[in-house]
């Protein structure tokens, strides 16, 4: 089940569990309405496509228990983090999969849009992380 935390929104910072692949679209949209005016638009769509390669690869490989997603987002950059109960990294984190496959290419979407990406493990699990820049403050957002 998709459980959105209850953060104020001025913290910028959102967290989610995801139990399943078909939540990857509640997340999305999710994601995108909490960081819509604090991510510059140009900006939000890498964000939103990094967090799901990383949640995807996340429940494909992190074993049983789901994964956790937070993002937190500041003035000129957001963070993805994903933590799941898997052992880490296949091949270290190496990126060898064959243009034409049909799977495989999510950490090399995440390598060609993030700033700086990287793994650690933690017990139990392991958490990937990435970061994406981009220039100047997000815009303002006025709350009712």
């Amino acid at each position: 089940m998709l459980c959105p935390a209850t953060l104020p929104d001025d913290l910028r910072m959102c967290t989610w569990r995801l139990d399943e692949a078909r939540q990857l679209g509640t997340l999305r949209a999710a994601a995108r309405a909490k960081l819509d005016g604090h991510v510059p638009t140009e900006a939000l769509d890498d964000v939103l496509l990094v967090t799901d390669e990383l949640a995807s690869n996340g429940l494909l490989h992190g074993g049983d228990g789901g994964v956790a997603v937070a993002i937190h987002a500041r003035s000129t950059f957001a963070e993805i983090i994903v933590r799941d109960n898997g052992d880490g990294l296949r091949n270290d984190g190496v990126l060898e999969t064959p243009e034409l496959a049909e799977h495989g290419r999510g950490l090399m979407i995440v390598a060609v849009l993030a700033d700086a990406y990287g793994h650690y493990r933690r017990e139990p699990g392991a958490a990937v992380w990435a970061r994406l820049t981009w220039h100047g403050p997000a815009p303002a957002v006025d709350h009712p």
